[in-house]
């Protein structure tokens, strides 16, 4: 896969929805390549988003428009007017490992992150448990 690239063009012939293009996709590189595939079910070490008890303290952005920003370091994640399944998104990268929603929250939010990179690496390093929250510094 490395050595070799190779532009595919293809055109269905009726509207499909994303389920039915990903099993068109597998069909054609099975067909063309003679790849093949399987499906396993695998538990991974992932983290929840909640909603901690005295409520969210996320600032709602207030300016309107679609129009989002953000910015990630090692570290540390800024964002104005950013929907929070971006959010997540983001920190999932960051953190090598999936993040769940879990806060049942709409809108967009304006918002800072800091946490010690080095203590959540760590723990998704092994199989050990994360360490006691890697979380260091919260601006909202």
């Amino acid at each position: 896969m490395d050595s070799e690239h190779y532009d595919i063009t293809a055109k269905s012939e009726s509207e499909a929805n994303q389920e039915q293009v990903a099993e068109m996709i597998k069909a054609l590189l099975g067909d063309r390549f003679k790849l093949k595939f399987h499906h396993e079910v695998k538990e991974l070490p992932v983290y929840e988003l909640a909603v901690a008890k005295g409520g969210s303290k996320l600032k709602t952005n207030t300016d309107g428009g679609d129009n989002h920003k953000s910015s990630t370091m090692r570290g540390k994640i800024t964002g104005q007017n950013v929907p929070l399944e971006t959010f997540v998104t983001l920190l999932s990268n960051q953190l090598d490992r999936l993040v769940l929603d879990k806060t049942g929250l709409k809108g967009h939010y304006d918002l800072q992150l800091e946490w010690s990179p080095e203590l959540s690496r760590a723990a998704t390093a092994t199989d050990a448990p994360p360490p006691p929250d890697p979380i260091s510094h919260v601006v909202t």
